[in-house]
């Protein structure tokens, strides 16, 4: 999926102009593609059988909640920061830091049983 993605974009910055409208069919073609082939997969999978799995769903939905705090806050350091602006630097920082502090966050709202009834997990 990863390299239909990356066709996609590399062809869509060849494009332009008049195949502007074109591009942006495809695009939707693209992302509807990507999803169903997701719900095909996830539906074929035994989630249940695998421990995993089954801990990272009952995450997801913290995660999710958590991540985008997270991301902004991670931002608002960097900019006041003395750090390089190199980009590549920065996604690299941000990312691992987002997914290891929204993974934590995760773990603790699950095991608070206040902080679950509040976000309506429990």
């Amino acid at each position: 999926m990863s390299a239909i993605y990356l066709l996609w974009y590399s062809v869509s910055v060849m494009f332009k102009g008049e195949y502007k409208i074109t591009m942006s069919l495809c695009q939707v073609f693209a992302v509807i593609a990507l999803c169903l082939a997701l719900f095909y997969t996830f539906k074929n999978l035994n989630i249940k059988e695998n421990k995993t799995i089954t801990a990272l769903s009952k995450l997801a939905l913290p995660f999710y909640l958590t991540h985008l705090p997270i991301l902004i806050f991670l931002g608002w350091i960097w900019s006041k920061s003395g750090i390089s602006r190199d980009p590549l630097l920065f996604l690299t920082y941000v990312i691992v830091l987002n997914i290891i502090f929204s993974f934590a966050a995760s773990i603790l709202i699950r095991k608070s049983q206040k902080m679950s009834i509040f976000l309506g997990l429990a």
